[in-house]
């Protein structure tokens, strides 16, 4: 799993909470996801997701990259000790 992906998003809104909340217009976006490892230990393997992002404003000026922790895989062999969801 270790790489580099692009990966892709779409954005909409479905709940607001506040009075008068309007949603923002639906949209999708892009973005490059690395995978890395960040811990081996021959039994145990920590992956962790980084999201490297650009934005557009309305003018089409593009940001700089914006790094994001995204999530993260802990991986033990033969685990004795399972979350289930």
């Amino acid at each position: 799993m270790v790489d580099e992906y692009r990966v892709s998003f779409d954005f909409l809104e479905t709940e607001g909470y506040s009075a008068g909340f309007t949603p923002a217009a639906p949209y999708r976006s892009w973005g490059t996801e690395f995978v890395k490892v960040v811990e081996d230990r021959g039994d145990f393997i920590a992956l962790q997701h980084l999201m490297v992002m650009y934005f557009e404003d309305e003018q089409g000026n593009v940001s700089d990259p914006m790094v994001m922790k995204h999530w993260r895989q802990d991986w033990q062999y033969q685990d004795r000790k399972i979350f289930a969801y």
